[in-house]
């Protein structure tokens, strides 16, 4: 068995956007390849002692993981080998240990893969278990358990805490699966959106370290236009730099509150740090990274022009910028209508600017100096509208009195 699992180390951990820097993740890594090599050894040395000598070692790994910011950087590969060394056991090995024992390994392991959203491997994990409790029950499952001696009766316990695991697997697969389909409505009811907000939550608690659940969770919440949920979710939570698809969201979300900057700095940042990238997810998340940047450079173009009194050019680069923003944006597109109206009043096009403040306000109503200009062209529209009723009028009564002068 040594052959079958030489020393092997878990990926090294990069530095990412948690405080905890490169020296500490070493020292993470460190520390547990040493617990993984003593894994190894028991394993190596005799497999009857090497299962009851795994429970305390793995849970001292499984504790050091949970503890740092990042656990998704270490625990899958832990799970991976903590799994090839509870299936590299053949059947003669297995009559020389304590089936409940490795039972309930693989069944702690099953809750593993769990954890981490993985149901694909805790079905296989918990399908081996029961293979080896179906070998070795001495009385089949549905006699009566007055039948059975000692062993049997801990091994048909361990069965049917088995079977509420596998059973609490297939729920959470048949309930991500149905809410996955809700979610992929593209005009979904509010009510229908609030209830699958609730309905990731209640994933989440049962997979808290699922990327694909937290990715679904922040999609729905994106929906919803909760940038701020998505920001504190994203930012104080276990996935943060660990998924291309997570990122992207929460770089729209930095955007869509305001922080362009920051938005920008973790999608550049994300690439570097990444253990796996996904080609076309990355290019994506750098598309968006590219035109946020083009944008705000055009954006602040056109806040000089007005500056400068440059009316037209500012009234360009607004235009311009409108075509490039995101139709979700509705911050920047409030931000950019605002500054077009005003190159607009500067140049006379008081109707236009009037719609564009009108606009402006409706996307974002806490801009009260645009709701106070709205309210100035709004005067300045009418006054222009009665001093023309005016001049008409005017002109009319003279059009009268001559024809009367003609008459006579």
């Amino acid at each position: 068995m040594a052959d079958q699992f030489p020393a092997t180390e878990l990926p090294s951990s990069q530095s990412n956007f948690y405080p905890q820097g490169d020296e500490d993740s070493r020292a993470i890594d460190q520390e547990l390849n040493n617990l993984i090599s003593r894994l190894e050894d028991t394993f190596n040395s005799e497999a009857s002692s090497a299962i009851a000598e795994m429970p305390p070692i793995r849970t001292q790994i499984l504790t050091m993981i949970l503890n740092t910011h990042t656990p998704l950087r270490w625990l899958p590969a832990f799970l991976q080998k903590w799994q090839d060394l509870l299936t590299s056991l053949d059947e003669s090995t297995l009559t020389s240990i304590d089936c409940v024992d490795y039972c309930q390994e693989l069944m702690a392991l099953a809750g593993g893969w769990k954890i981490i959203g993985d149901i694909a491997n805790a079905r296989s994990t918990l399908g081996k278990c029961f293979q080896v409790l179906r070998q070795h029950l001495k009385i089949p499952f549905a006699d009566p358990e007055q039948l059975e001696d000692y062993d049997s009766r801990g091994l048909r316990a361990t069965a049917i805490a088995a079977k509420k695991l596998l059973l609490d697997c297939v729920a959470f697969q048949i309930a991500t699966a149905r809410n996955k389909t809700l979610l992929e409505r593209q005009a979904a009811p509010a009510l229908v959106q609030a209830s699958l907000s609730k309905e990731f939550w209640m994933l989440l608690r049962k997979a808290p370290l699922s990327v694909e659940i937290a990715c679904f969770l922040a999609q729905n919440l994106m929906k919803q236009r909760q940038f701020a949920l998505v920001m504190r979710f994203l930012d104080h939570s276990p996935f943060y730099g660990e998924d291309t698809a997570l990122t992207l969201i929460h770089a729209r979300a930095l955007a869509f509150g305001g922080f362009y900057r920051q938005s920008i700095a973790i999608s550049e940042s994300f690439p570097q740090h990444a253990r796996e990238v996904n080609t076309t997810a990355t290019e994506a998340l750098q598309i968006y990274c590219d035109q946020l940047k083009k944008l705000l450079a055009s954006r602040e173009k056109a806040d000089d022009c007005l500056r400068l009194e440059e009316y037209a050019e500012a009234a360009k680069g607004y235009e311009e910028c409108l075509t490039m923003v995101d139709p979700a944006d509705h911050k920047q597109i409030s931000a950019l209508l605002f500054g077009h109206a005003n190159a607009l009043l500067e140049l006379g096009h008081l109707s236009k600017a009037t719609n564009d403040l009108r606009k402006s306000v409706q996307l974002n109503p806490a801009n009260k100096i645009a709701f106070v200009r709205l309210q100035t062209a709004c005067l300045q529209l009418e006054t222009e509208r009665i001093k023309n009723e005016l001049s008409q009028n005017k002109a009319g009564k003279k059009a009268y009195t001559r024809s009367l002068w003609q008459a006579v």
